[in-house]
């Protein structure tokens, strides 16, 4: 599936997180992750992401394009998420070496994700490497339509 996204670097999160407490979006979560890349040679990434909330842990494996631009607005390909478990883990680990995936780097956050409507922020605090994050994903018009309301802060707090 085709993913809309802008995403951007910036200085502060917090007036990105004020934004969507005023406008309404529903804060869905806050949660601890930590995202294991992987590449390969053909521009895909493998992502193993660990999830801990509440005191729990899981796992998940999904691909996306690789898409290192500069640009604001981003288009990628990306599968759903399967959860690792004891189950397929053997496996997933000897499907990333058969098709030639070699770990890239290692990503620490704090992900705070509000929604509304068919509209996802996600706001990250990033521990390691350190930086803050702000993504808007969902239909390229929508998203469009968003990016317009939050460009003057986007000028403002942008790394």
């Amino acid at each position: 599936m085709i993913e809309y996204e802008y995403s951007f670097k910036v200085s502060d999160i917090e007036p990105f997180i004020m934004f969507c407490e005023n406008k309404n979006y529903e804060k869905e979560e806050s949660i601890t992750q930590t995202r294991v890349l992987f590449k390969n040679e053909n521009g895909v990434l493998a992502r193993i992401t660990t999830n801990e909330r509440n005191n729990q842990i899981k796992q998940y494996l999904n691909f996306k394009e690789e898409n290192d631009s500069e640009k604001v607005l981003k288009e990628s390909k990306e599968t759903s998420m399967l959860e690792v478990n004891s189950e397929n883990k053997d496996f997933i680990k000897s499907m990333l070496e058969i098709l030639n995936f070699h770990k890239s780097k290692e990503l620490k956050r704090i992900r705070h994700i509000f929604k509304k409507k068919k509209i996802k922020f996600e706001i990250d605090y990033y521990i390691q490497p350190e930086m803050q994050v702000v993504a808007i994903e969902g239909e390229k018009n929508e998203v469009d339509t968003v990016y317009k309301e939050i460009e003057s802060l986007y000028e403002k707090y942008k790394i």
